[in-house]
């Protein structure tokens, strides 16, 4: 079951906080999710942030890709590259983004917060 919003953002302040709300999945990056998060890093939502706070819900922060995604769509090339495309974006983003992990982060998952 899909979550009611992949990634709930809130400010706090000048902190922009954005929360991967798909534990479930474990907070899987599919395509929805990877979308999500980099809508969020765009200048105009980064307006008036100083830094961005990336979280995730339940008890692990990524699980990394979601490769039941992949296995559906029978080739992960689009994934791969949407995925590659967002942490370009985290690596030059304006404001610093950091991760506070909990639980495990794997491949991606663990891209993502480095």
């Amino acid at each position: 079951e899909l979550a009611a919003e992949l990634v709930v953002e809130r400010r706090l302040g000048r902190v922009l906080h954005l929360h991967m709300n798909y534990p479930g999945n474990l907070n899987a990056l599919s395509a929805a999710m990877i979308t999500a998060i980099s809508e969020r890093l765009s200048p105009a939502c980064l307006r008036g942030a100083s830094v961005v706070l990336l979280t995730a819900a339940g008890r692990h922060f990524g699980a990394g890709h979601d490769l039941a995604e992949v296995a559906e769509n029978g080739c992960g090339a689009d994934l791969f590259r949407q995925c590659s495309d967002l942490m370009e974006r985290v690596a030059t983003c304006e404001v610093p983004v950091v991760a506070a992990v909990q639980g495990c982060a794997f491949a991606a998952g663990c891209q993502l917060a480095a």
